[in-house]
């Protein structure tokens, strides 16, 4: 995909998933090495920057949707993310703060891959 097809990509699925109030851009700075794409992004202002690893290109169209759309999920998901936030905030034992954190992250990654999968048709 050249780069104004990822962008396009984006603001398409962007859209569909309900994010239409959303600016995603796409970083020309890959993503750190240990992960295919990771995004940033900040709720309050509605904005996100999206990284794709330096092997990007050589993915399969398939697999670079995939990983777009991914990423996206993690912004539908954020809301979620907040409130373990608060309950983790709320929770005085260090151990089992970090369980629900480890349990949420895990469950986050899941279910943002099964929206990709979802949406992309894979």
């Amino acid at each position: 995909m050249t780069r104004a097809e990822i962008l396009m990509f984006l603001r398409t699925k962007a859209d569909a998933l309900g994010l239409r109030d959303w600016t995603i851009e796409l970083s020309d700075m890959p993503a750190d090495p240990e992960h295919e794409a990771d995004i940033d992004f900040d709720e309050h202002k509605r904005t996100a920057v999206l990284r794709v690893c330096s092997g990007f290109s050589d993915l399969t169209l398939t697999e670079q949707r995939g990983l777009l759309v991914h990423e996206l999920a993690h912004l539908v998901l954020d809301p979620i993310d907040a409130v373990i936030d608060q309950a983790c905030e709320a929770m005085r034992s260090a151990e089992a703060r970090k369980m629900l954190r480890t349990a949420y992250d895990a469950a986050n990654e899941r279910v943002a891959w099964a929206l990709a999968r979802a949406v992309v048709g894979i």
